[in-house]
């Protein structure tokens, strides 16, 4: 990132609060959920729901965060140039083949 990417990013930080605890908290609860899923035998379809709630539509966090951590995300796309948007897009794509042997 470059100088202006990394201080939007501080400036964003100072104003989101520290989740650092219940993130963590809730992270380990749901990797347990989807071992125990994994270890009874879930189904393709029950392990490709349960991922997309928890990884898309980050189900069990808060509203507010969500909605800050987005702004954030959309306001650090736009300063994005053609190369990062390259390299991000190869990291989400190999990333989504990753994920996509899981299921």
């Amino acid at each position: 990132m470059n100088e202006s990417q990394r201080k939007h990013i501080k400036d964003a930080l100072e104003h989101i609060p520290d989740l650092s605890a219940s993130w963590l908290a809730y992270r380990a609860q749901q990797t347990n959920a989807l071992l125990a899923m994994l270890e009874t035998g879930a189904e393709a379809e029950t392990l490709r729901a349960y991922l997309n709630d928890w990884w898309v539509h980050r189900d069990g966090t808060s509203n507010e965060t969500r909605h800050e951590f987005a702004e954030l995300m959309n306001d650090l796309a736009m300063t994005l140039s053609d190369r990062q948007r390259r390299i991000l897009e190869t990291q989400l794509a190999d990333l989504r083949k990753e994920l996509a042997t899981f299921l």
